[in-house]
């Protein structure tokens, strides 16, 4: 989905021919192959092959072999961001190295596009398009993190629905209430998340990203990684809208009433349907 996204691919294309013009002298190697007194143009030629490079990736981003290449390195990253964050030992440590987004492969294909050849890409040097996603000193506070809010997410989950049980339980003649008002609970709580995951996004984005040209695909980039922050969010909603309507139903008012009177004899007549339903 991030490489599939315009503005990001756009970022991507533009990184990959920075890092392909600050790690080889295209300017020489183009006067190593014009002959005689066209060498001069190497200069000019250098630069107007940046600007048809610049498209050309963004061609090359849209092809299945770079869309191929790009899945199996961010794969490969973030296998070994778990295995860090995990704590599962293997070849990245808190000591020493870091968790790398490795683009290079990338950087070689795009090379053998822009009409100079293997040759070029074969000058490439081996850290060519990597991009660090966290250092060995920032990794241990990573780790704490992560198991912090793996341990929190669990623990909260399971008090909010002893909380829940236990206030509709203790509740007894006003029990309706207690389950509308937890249903008003998770609906708060899912709208709070939204509006955190748009707050947070401006936040990291801004800490982040220096230039204002690239703070568009970051932002892009957040909507995407996030967004299953929203379904969940949706999720308790839908749930909390669920609990209000049920709130309503079990209330002395004369519509709730009424719709229990119409629903009853089809809910008596469906039971096991009903309970599965539930």
């Amino acid at each position: 989905r991030l490489i599939q996204n315009s503005t990001i691919r756009e970022a991507v294309a533009n990184y990959l021919v920075d890092q392909l013009y600050e790690n080889v002298n295209i300017e020489q190697e183009l006067k190593s192959i014009l002959p005689g007194e066209t060498k001069q143009l190497a200069g000019p030629a250098a630069g107007g092959l940046r600007g048809v490079a610049g498209n050309g990736a963004e061609e090359i981003l849209k092809t299945s072999t770079a869309q191929g290449l790009w899945q199996e390195a961010n794969r490969t990253a973030h296998e070994q961001l778990l295995e860090v964050l995990e704590e599962k030992g293997g070849t990245v440590s808190t000591e020493k190295g870091e968790v790398s987004l490795n683009l290079g492969s990338l950087v070689t294909n795009l090379a053998g596009q822009v009409g100079i050849g293997e040759k070029l890409a074969e000058k490439l040097p081996p850290d060519a398009g990597q991009i660090t996603i966290l250092r060995s000193d920032q990794l241990k506070t990573a780790q704490d993190v992560v198991v912090a809010i793996k341990g929190l997410a669990l623990l909260l989950s399971l008090l909010t629905l002893l909380c829940f049980g236990l206030a509709i339980y203790l509740s007894r003649e006003g029990r309706w209430v207690t389950v509308l008002y937890c249903g008003v609970g998770l609906v708060a709580a899912g709208f709070a998340v939204i509006v955190a995951r748009e707050v947070a996004g401006g936040i990291v984005v801004g800490q982040l990203v220096d230039e204002e040209s690239v703070k568009p695909a970051a932002e892009a980039a957040w909507s995407i990684g996030t967004s299953l922050m929203t379904s969940i969010a949706t999720t308790v909603i839908v749930i909390g809208v669920l609990f209000g309507v049920a709130g309503w139903l079990a209330s002395p008012t004369g519509s709730a009433q009424s719709t229990r009177r119409v629903l009853a004899p089809t809910l008596h007549e469906h039971v096991a349907y009903v309970y599965a339903a539930l």
